[in-house]
């Protein structure tokens, strides 16, 4: 009895030192630890409350705002759809930068670390909030791989890493989306590809399609209506060419040599025009839209204008061998 006694206040004993090690211990560390990141953060904010990210550099002044859980449209210098991945890259790199070292704490002069009027810096607007958190990055350090940057109330200068730099001077091309012909591949029902006067039909039927004409309708290969689905929604643009163009005709989009629509159940999903190849390129708009671009011409390969490319084959029926 007095054995089954000391093992149990021995475990007890044991259970105190674990639960007091859990919350002294390691808990506490935790607590010290977030602390500690928080006050090396050169920012401190919420990224779930961001309605916009403006971006200064030497390529200009941009200004995305956020649609939906992670999505951005482009509102300066135009408005345009936005590359999310790049501005939540850009995000997530202001949201986690800390710094390396303080140099300058109570304020004072920065000109002498390049902060007096940089050319570079991110600006974070926040849901209900009248200020804009300001992001100021100037001057390499002479020593070591960072740069000397401070918050918009230059109440202190520090050193952070160099790779904030290669997010921060992201130009235009880089910023906007490159694939601009979206198409809905699985609520797709129709296809038309025409060259000058010459169409191609493509329908659905009961999840197959079909070469649709006035006398025949012939089953048509899935693996070419794939590719040629594939084609242009996996399309990016390599030159943003001209966003306005005064006179499309020079581009070869007033009469286009190929034209490609898609139309779900309802209407036209997107219509894509095929202009003037120039070298290894081809240049391609939306129909009833401005802007001009510029796509590798390897895509004109991957969308057939002949029917019997598309047209399914019937294989052959093998003789039995007796």
């Amino acid at each position: 009895m007095k054995t089954f006694r000391a093992t149990w206040i021995l475990g007890g004993i044991f259970l105190l030192i674990a639960v007091y090690v859990y919350f002294v211990e390691i808990e506490g560390y935790k607590k010290k630890q977030a602390v500690r990141e928080q006050k090396e953060k050169v920012l401190v904010f919420e990224k779930e409350k961001v309605e916009s990210v403006i971006l200064s550099n030497a390529h200009g002044l941009f200004e995305a705002k956020r649609s939906g859980e992670d999505g951005w449209t482009l509102v300066k210098p135009f408005a345009a759809p936005a590359d999310k991945q790049v501005w939540n890259s850009i995000l997530d790199a202001v949201f986690d930068l800390k710094s390396t070292r303080v140099i300058l704490e109570n304020g004072g002069d920065v000109a002498p670390y390049g902060l007096q009027a940089p050319q570079t810096r991110a600006e974070i607007q926040l849901k209900g909030s009248p200020d804009r958190l300001i992001l100021r990055v100037g001057d390499e350090n002479p020593v070591g791989d960072s740069l000397f940057v401070t918050d918009g109330a230059a109440q202190k200068v520090v050193l952070v890493p160099k790779s904030i730099s290669y997010q921060l001077n992201k130009t235009l091309k880089q910023l906007r989306e490159k694939r601009l012909f979206s198409v809905n591949t699985a609520e797709t029902q129709e296809i038309q590809i025409q060259k000058q006067k010459r169409a191609i039909v493509l329908k659905k039927t009961d999840e197959k399609w079909f070469l649709a004409s006035e006398k025949t309708k012939q089953e048509a290969q899935p693996e070419k209506v794939k590719e040629i689905l594939d084609a242009i929604h996996f399309l990016e643009v390599s030159e943003f060419e001209d966003e306005d163009p005064k006179d499309i005709s020079k581009f070869g989009l007033k009469n286009p040599q190929l034209v490609v629509s898609f139309r779900d159940a309802k209407a036209t999903q997107t219509e894509v025009l095929f202009g003037n190849k120039e070298k290894t390129m081809v240049y391609v708009a939306k129909k009833a839209q401005k802007p001009v671009y510029k796509v590798n011409a390897y895509v004109l390969n991957r969308i057939p204008t002949d029917p019997e490319k598309i047209i399914k084959k019937e294989e052959k029926k093998t003789k039995s061998s007796k």
